[in-house]
Protein backbone atom coordinates (compact mmCIF):
# COMPACT_ATOMS: atom_id res chain seq x y z
CA UNK A 1 0.00 0.00 0.00
CA UNK A 2 0.95 3.27 -1.38
CA UNK A 3 2.41 6.30 1.08
CA UNK A 4 1.40 9.89 1.55
CA UNK A 5 3.31 12.47 3.52
CA UNK A 6 1.57 14.47 6.50
CA UNK A 7 3.54 16.37 7.94
CA UNK A 8 7.31 18.00 7.90
CA UNK A 9 9.63 20.01 9.82
CA UNK A 10 13.60 20.69 10.24
CA UNK A 11 13.85 19.54 14.10
CA UNK A 12 14.21 15.94 14.19
CA UNK A 13 13.50 15.46 17.62
CA UNK A 14 9.75 16.82 16.69
CA UNK A 15 9.20 14.38 14.00
CA UNK A 16 10.20 11.65 16.92
CA UNK A 17 8.02 12.89 19.18
CA UNK A 18 5.07 12.99 16.40
CA UNK A 19 6.45 8.98 15.54
CA UNK A 20 5.67 7.74 19.09
CA UNK A 21 2.35 9.32 19.48
CA UNK A 22 1.82 7.54 15.93
CA UNK A 23 3.11 4.55 17.66
CA UNK A 24 1.33 4.67 20.25
CA UNK A 25 -2.19 4.85 18.63
CA UNK A 26 -0.80 2.14 16.09
CA UNK A 27 -0.71 3.88 13.25
CA UNK A 28 2.04 2.46 10.97
CA UNK A 29 4.08 5.28 9.39
CA UNK A 30 7.64 6.32 8.03
CA UNK A 31 9.98 8.71 9.06
CA UNK A 32 11.53 10.25 5.59
CA UNK A 33 14.65 12.78 5.07
CA UNK A 34 14.95 15.14 2.87
CA UNK A 35 16.74 18.35 2.09
CA UNK A 36 14.57 20.39 4.12
CA UNK A 37 14.47 18.56 7.29
CA UNK A 38 12.07 15.33 8.31
CA UNK A 39 8.45 14.24 7.06
CA UNK A 40 6.31 11.59 8.05
CA UNK A 41 4.96 9.10 5.44
CA UNK A 42 1.30 7.15 6.78
CA UNK A 43 -1.13 5.08 4.42
CA UNK A 44 -3.62 6.60 2.82
CA UNK A 45 -6.05 5.22 4.94
CA UNK A 46 -4.27 6.18 8.23
CA UNK A 47 -4.37 9.70 6.81
CA UNK A 48 -6.94 12.13 8.88
CA UNK A 49 -6.68 9.65 11.97
CA UNK A 50 -2.95 10.89 12.15
CA UNK A 51 -3.38 14.14 11.30
CA UNK A 52 -5.75 14.48 14.40
CA UNK A 53 -3.93 12.76 16.71
CA UNK A 54 -0.90 15.07 16.07
CA UNK A 55 -2.85 17.83 16.35
CA UNK A 56 -4.60 16.87 19.68
CA UNK A 57 -1.28 16.27 20.89
CA UNK A 58 0.11 19.52 19.91
CA UNK A 59 -2.86 20.88 21.74
CA UNK A 60 -2.26 19.04 24.83
CA UNK A 61 1.35 20.36 24.82
CA UNK A 62 0.36 24.02 25.15
CA UNK A 63 -2.00 23.55 27.54
CA UNK A 64 0.26 21.85 29.80
CA UNK A 65 2.96 24.50 29.25
CA UNK A 66 0.37 27.03 29.64
CA UNK A 67 -0.41 25.53 32.84
CA UNK A 68 3.41 24.86 33.90
CA UNK A 69 3.79 28.39 33.00
CA UNK A 70 1.35 29.80 35.60
CA UNK A 71 1.94 27.54 38.21
CA UNK A 72 5.76 28.66 38.35
CA UNK A 73 4.74 32.10 38.28
CA UNK A 74 3.07 31.78 41.08
CA UNK A 75 5.77 29.97 42.69
CA UNK A 76 8.00 33.06 42.23
CA UNK A 77 7.89 35.47 44.69
CA UNK A 78 8.39 38.58 43.33
CA UNK A 79 8.60 40.81 46.95
CA UNK A 80 6.61 42.91 48.38
CA UNK A 81 7.30 47.07 48.05
CA UNK A 82 10.38 47.98 50.81
CA UNK A 83 8.63 51.88 49.79
CA UNK A 84 7.20 51.71 53.74
CA UNK A 85 10.57 50.05 55.28
CA UNK A 86 12.41 53.22 53.63
CA UNK A 87 9.94 55.64 55.95
CA UNK A 88 10.59 53.62 59.06
CA UNK A 89 13.80 53.66 58.58
CA UNK A 90 14.30 57.44 58.04
CA UNK A 91 11.76 58.10 61.09
CA UNK A 92 14.75 55.73 62.87
CA UNK A 93 17.17 58.33 61.92
CA UNK A 94 14.96 61.23 62.39
CA UNK A 95 14.27 60.12 66.03
CA UNK A 96 17.75 59.94 66.50
CA UNK A 97 18.60 63.30 65.62
CA UNK A 98 15.79 64.83 67.62
CA UNK A 99 16.50 63.04 70.68
CA UNK A 100 19.78 64.83 70.52
CA UNK A 101 18.16 67.96 70.41
CA UNK A 102 15.72 67.92 73.02
CA UNK A 103 16.26 68.95 76.72
CA UNK A 104 15.00 65.52 78.44
CA UNK A 105 17.42 63.23 78.19
CA UNK A 106 15.95 60.35 76.56
CA UNK A 107 18.98 58.46 76.50
CA UNK A 108 18.41 58.01 80.59
CA UNK A 109 14.80 57.66 80.47
CA UNK A 110 14.33 54.99 77.39
CA UNK A 111 17.62 52.75 77.27
CA UNK A 112 17.33 48.89 78.24
CA UNK A 113 18.99 49.77 81.94
CA UNK A 114 18.34 46.49 83.82
CA UNK A 115 17.97 47.63 86.79
CA UNK A 116 15.21 49.89 85.36
CA UNK A 117 13.53 46.97 83.76
CA UNK A 118 13.92 45.25 87.18
CA UNK A 119 12.27 48.07 88.80
CA UNK A 120 9.18 47.33 86.33
CA UNK A 121 9.66 49.87 83.53
CA UNK A 122 9.39 47.31 80.97
CA UNK A 123 8.62 49.77 78.18
CA UNK A 124 12.42 50.21 78.34
CA UNK A 125 12.45 46.96 76.14
CA UNK A 126 10.90 48.96 73.17
CA UNK A 127 12.05 52.47 74.11
CA UNK A 128 15.58 51.13 74.04
CA UNK A 129 15.59 49.90 70.37
CA UNK A 130 14.56 53.45 68.84
CA UNK A 131 17.83 54.88 70.74
CA UNK A 132 21.82 54.66 69.43
CA UNK A 133 24.39 56.79 71.12
CA UNK A 134 25.95 58.29 67.69
CA UNK A 135 25.32 59.23 64.01
CA UNK A 136 27.56 56.24 62.82
CA UNK A 137 25.74 54.18 65.52
CA UNK A 138 22.31 54.58 63.85
CA UNK A 139 23.77 54.55 60.33
CA UNK A 140 25.37 51.20 60.25
CA UNK A 141 21.64 49.76 61.99
CA UNK A 142 19.40 51.41 59.24
CA UNK A 143 22.57 50.12 56.00
CA UNK A 144 21.86 46.88 57.91
CA UNK A 145 18.24 46.81 58.33
CA UNK A 146 17.98 48.10 54.75
CA UNK A 147 20.44 45.24 53.29
CA UNK A 148 18.08 42.41 55.61
CA UNK A 149 14.77 43.43 55.42
CA UNK A 150 15.07 43.61 51.97
CA UNK A 151 15.45 39.77 51.34
CA UNK A 152 12.77 39.28 54.49
CA UNK A 153 10.14 41.55 51.95
CA UNK A 154 10.74 38.49 49.82
CA UNK A 155 8.58 36.15 52.22
CA UNK A 156 6.01 38.12 53.97
CA UNK A 157 4.44 41.79 53.48
CA UNK A 158 5.74 44.97 55.01
CA UNK A 159 3.43 45.32 58.14
CA UNK A 160 3.82 42.13 59.26
CA UNK A 161 7.58 42.19 58.94
CA UNK A 162 8.17 45.37 61.20
CA UNK A 163 5.44 44.03 63.34
CA UNK A 164 7.96 40.69 64.11
CA UNK A 165 10.90 42.89 64.14
CA UNK A 166 10.18 44.70 67.14
CA UNK A 167 8.57 41.82 68.67
CA UNK A 168 11.94 40.12 68.15
CA UNK A 169 13.74 43.50 69.05
CA UNK A 170 11.87 43.42 72.41
CA UNK A 171 12.28 39.59 73.54
CA UNK A 172 15.55 40.03 72.48
CA UNK A 173 16.12 42.94 74.97
CA UNK A 174 14.00 40.72 77.66
CA UNK A 175 16.28 38.04 77.03
CA UNK A 176 19.24 39.79 77.22
CA UNK A 177 18.46 41.35 80.48
CA UNK A 178 18.38 37.54 82.54
CA UNK A 179 21.52 36.95 81.14
CA UNK A 180 23.16 40.38 81.93
CA UNK A 181 23.17 41.59 85.32
CA UNK A 182 21.27 44.19 86.60
CA UNK A 183 24.31 46.68 86.05
CA UNK A 184 23.38 46.35 82.11
CA UNK A 185 22.88 49.03 80.45
CA UNK A 186 22.11 49.06 76.36
CA UNK A 187 20.76 50.68 73.58
CA UNK A 188 20.44 50.47 69.54
CA UNK A 189 17.99 48.72 66.93
CA UNK A 190 20.78 46.21 66.36
CA UNK A 191 19.01 43.62 68.36
CA UNK A 192 15.91 44.09 65.54
CA UNK A 193 18.31 43.96 63.12
CA UNK A 194 19.76 40.55 64.12
CA UNK A 195 15.75 39.29 64.47
CA UNK A 196 15.34 40.38 61.10
CA UNK A 197 18.46 38.01 59.98
CA UNK A 198 16.15 35.40 62.58
CA UNK A 199 13.11 36.09 61.16
CA UNK A 200 13.91 35.01 57.30
CA UNK A 201 16.17 31.89 58.21
CA UNK A 202 13.17 30.97 60.38
CA UNK A 203 10.49 31.40 57.41
CA UNK A 204 13.19 29.88 55.05
CA UNK A 205 14.45 26.83 57.17
CA UNK A 206 10.63 25.93 57.26
CA UNK A 207 9.68 26.15 53.71
CA UNK A 208 13.04 23.92 53.01
CA UNK A 209 13.86 21.49 56.58
CA UNK A 210 16.26 19.73 54.49
CA UNK A 211 18.47 22.84 54.38
CA UNK A 212 17.76 24.39 58.13
CA UNK A 213 21.43 23.51 59.08
CA UNK A 214 22.65 25.76 56.35
CA UNK A 215 20.18 28.77 57.10
CA UNK A 216 21.31 28.29 60.73
CA UNK A 217 24.94 28.68 59.63
CA UNK A 218 24.39 31.50 57.60
CA UNK A 219 22.76 33.37 60.04
CA UNK A 220 25.65 32.55 62.76
CA UNK A 221 28.09 33.37 60.36
CA UNK A 222 26.84 36.71 60.35
CA UNK A 223 26.64 36.77 63.67
CA UNK A 224 30.12 36.27 64.00
CA UNK A 225 30.80 39.00 61.16
CA UNK A 226 28.79 41.46 62.54
CA UNK A 227 27.55 40.70 65.89
CA UNK A 228 30.96 40.86 67.98
CA UNK A 229 34.26 42.11 68.12
CA UNK A 230 33.99 45.87 68.10
CA UNK A 231 34.33 47.25 70.78
CA UNK A 232 31.21 48.08 73.12
CA UNK A 233 29.24 46.18 71.46
CA UNK A 234 26.57 44.35 73.27
CA UNK A 235 26.94 40.51 72.25
CA UNK A 236 24.35 39.49 74.02
CA UNK A 237 21.33 41.38 72.62
CA UNK A 238 22.74 40.49 68.86
CA UNK A 239 22.63 36.87 69.31
CA UNK A 240 19.37 36.71 71.69
CA UNK A 241 17.69 39.10 68.98
CA UNK A 242 18.82 36.32 66.25
CA UNK A 243 17.59 33.63 68.39
CA UNK A 244 14.27 35.18 68.93
CA UNK A 245 13.81 35.87 65.21
CA UNK A 246 14.47 32.83 64.42
CA UNK A 247 11.92 31.57 66.40
CA UNK A 248 9.17 34.14 65.48
CA UNK A 249 9.95 33.38 62.01
CA UNK A 250 9.94 29.56 62.38
CA UNK A 251 6.44 29.66 64.60
CA UNK A 252 5.14 32.08 61.88
CA UNK A 253 5.74 29.74 58.84
CA UNK A 254 4.94 27.09 60.71
CA UNK A 255 1.18 28.59 61.65
CA UNK A 256 0.79 29.80 57.63
CA UNK A 257 0.04 32.67 59.40
CA UNK A 258 1.19 35.06 56.15
CA UNK A 259 -2.47 34.36 54.99
CA UNK A 260 -3.86 36.26 57.69
CA UNK A 261 -5.54 38.93 56.29
CA UNK A 262 -4.49 41.98 58.32
CA UNK A 263 -4.86 45.78 57.06
CA UNK A 264 -1.37 46.78 56.48
CA UNK A 265 -2.52 50.31 57.85
CA UNK A 266 -3.96 48.58 61.27
CA UNK A 267 -0.62 46.86 61.99
CA UNK A 268 1.28 49.46 61.35
CA UNK A 269 -1.14 51.90 63.60
CA UNK A 270 -0.68 49.37 66.08
CA UNK A 271 3.16 49.32 66.03
CA UNK A 272 3.92 52.68 66.42
CA UNK A 273 0.85 53.39 69.60
CA UNK A 274 2.88 50.52 71.02
CA UNK A 275 6.40 52.59 70.42
CA UNK A 276 4.46 55.69 71.59
CA UNK A 277 2.69 54.48 74.45
CA UNK A 278 6.12 53.14 75.58
CA UNK A 279 7.88 56.29 75.19
CA UNK A 280 5.03 58.24 76.80
CA UNK A 281 5.28 55.79 80.37
CA UNK A 282 9.17 56.13 80.13
CA UNK A 283 9.07 60.15 79.70
CA UNK A 284 6.27 60.60 81.92
CA UNK A 285 6.23 57.62 84.62
CA UNK A 286 9.93 56.23 84.38
CA UNK A 287 13.19 57.62 85.93
CA UNK A 288 16.34 58.66 85.31
CA UNK A 289 18.92 56.25 87.19
CA UNK A 290 21.80 57.37 85.54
Amino acid sequence: MNYIQITNHNDQEKINEWSLVLSAFGIDHIVQKSEKGFYLEVKFKDKERAIREILEFEQEQKEEFKEQSHKDSKDIKPGYSIESSIWILFLIFLFHITSKNVSLPLEQHGCANSWAIYKGEWWRLITSLTLHKNIPHVLSNIFWEGVFIYFLLKEIPPSIAWALIFLGGALGNLLNYFFYPLSHISLGFSTCVFATIGISIGIRGIQNPKDIGLYAMSGLGLFAMLGIGAQGVDVGSHFFGLITGFIIGAVFQLLNLNTTKIKAGYLFFVLFLIIAISWGLAIFWGKNYA
